[in-house]
């Protein structure tokens, strides 16, 4: 099975103003495995490393847990955060999660 993405840090804090625990992961995705550029599909890798990440982030969370998302580029401080709002973890799916890329990326 392929690794998709490292953790490199995970932290959990408690928020007393919003009376709410936190969760923060800084990952690295991995590069796609392959003996050449020619059989490697990037997107593909793209697109599995995603989906295996937010299963990851929410593997703890009952189903009535609320839980918000946000993603930033460590790199770069720059480039503004995008977010999902919070909304209980069973109304949270793969197309849910993948509509916020897609508005990011257009």
């Amino acid at each position: 099975m392929p690794h998709y993405f490292n953790v490199l840090d995970e932290v959990t804090r408690y928020h007393r103003r919003f009376i709410a625990e936190g969760r923060e992961l800084t990952v690295r995705m991995t590069a796609p495995p392959g003996a050449s550029e020619l059989t490697r599909d990037p997107a593909r890798h793209f697109d599995n490393s995603v989906d295996k990440l937010f299963e990851y982030l929410l593997r703890d969370f009952d189903r009535t847990d609320m839980v918000g998302i946000s993603i930033h580029n460590v790199k770069n401080q720059q480039d503004k955060p995008i977010g999902l709002s919070f909304r209980r973890r069973n109304k949270i799916s793969r197309d849910i999660l993948w509509s916020v890329f897609e508005k990011v990326v257009q």
